[in-house]
């Protein structure tokens, strides 16, 4: 199963926000600040427009105990060593933006057009397998409530190094 990543996400474990996240998928599914998110029920992805709305959420999870990286944290009292961030932020076009071992992005064809997209899934799932997999049953791939795989565009890479450019987004 895979989750849809588009413009930029912050990716977060279904495992972080059930055990780690003050009231659980409850309260966590409170706090999403907009509809664009999405669950294979083991990887939560909401997507943003822009780094700066991203930031703010990924301040929020932080100040609910939610962490980039590895950390030892004091919960309820006890110290708690933690071995793998909870969340990632993740570039529809590059990727996740910082190292993460339990996440895998790919950009695979999907639908009728057979266009690019950009989607990620916990390492456990190998890249063959979810492609051959998205061949058979299209269902794999969650996306957010009224999202149609039958608008997809190609994807277009516009890079701030490009925007002074007069040509200036790249087709990948």
């Amino acid at each position: 199963m895979a989750v849809l990543c588009e413009f930029i996400c912050v990716v977060v474990t279904r495992f972080s926000i059930d055990h780690f996240y003050p009231g659980g998928w409850r309260d966590f599914s409170l706090e999403i600040p907009n509809k664009s998110f999405c669950t294979d029920g083991e990887l939560v992805s909401i997507s943003f427009q822009s780094k700066n709305e991203a930031h703010h959420f990924i301040r929020s999870l932080e100040n609910f105990g939610l962490q980039h990286e590895e950390a030892s944290r004091t919960i309820n009292g006890v110290a708690q060593l933690r071995t793998h961030g909870d969340f990632v932020l993740i570039d529809q076009h590059k990727g996740p933006l910082s190292a993460c071992d339990w996440v895998e992005f790919n950009q695979l064809p999907y639908g009728p057009a057979r266009n690019n997209v950009s989607m990620c899934w916990l390492s456990h799932k190998a890249t063959e397998d979810l492609r051959s997999l998205l061949e058979i049953d299209r269902r794999l791939l969650y996306a957010p409530d009224g999202w149609n795989f039958k608008k997809i565009k190609p994807l277009i890479y516009l890079d701030s190094d490009d925007l002074n450019s007069p040509i200036s987004s790249k087709k990948i």
